[in-house]
């Protein structure tokens, strides 16, 4: 347990959730979709929709333990951006099946208490079109390793 280490806590992680959040496929059959920040030069291209925003994670590091092993806790948002309102829920709806049922496989790397915190909705017109934005946002703890 716990291939996190101190000096990867922030990109292990975000490569454990970006590979969860992957096997969700996208609506639209294409291949990049899933993103670490949200991808300006395609603000204003409908076809560039849906798309994932995964968020650089969040931790705190001051644990008191006497070994190697720590805890902290952490969390991450995941942002969901759509040109519809029905895709948008069916999308949010594949990431948190696809986080559930990985769960497993993500407390083997040290990721555990995983629990979804709450959501938020927004939209905004660009180039008349309504874009429609979801957040996601979890927290849970980890393990890592102190070398």
């Amino acid at each position: 347990m716990a291939d996190i280490t101190t000096s990867g806590i922030f990109s292990t992680a975000w490569m454990r959730i970006y590979t969860t959040v992957n096997t969700v496929t996208d609506p639209d059959g294409k291949s990049k979709w899933i993103y670490s920040a949200f991808p300006i030069k395609l603000i204003d291209n409908e076809s560039a929709y849906p798309l994932v925003v995964i968020n650089p994670v969040d931790t705190s590091l001051d644990p008191l333990t006497f070994t190697d092993l720590k805890e902290g806790p952490m969390d991450v948002s995941i942002e969901v951006y759509t040109t519809s309102a029905k895709e948008i829920d069916s999308i949010s709806d594949d990431i948190v099946k696809a986080m559930q049922t990985k769960e497993t496989d993500m407390l083997t790397s040290g990721i555990h208490t995983m629990r979804l915190a709450g959501t938020s909705y927004n939209h905004f017109m660009r180039n008349k079109s309504r874009i429609h934005n979801k957040v996601l946002r979890y927290q849970f703890d980890y393990t890592w390793r102190d070398f």
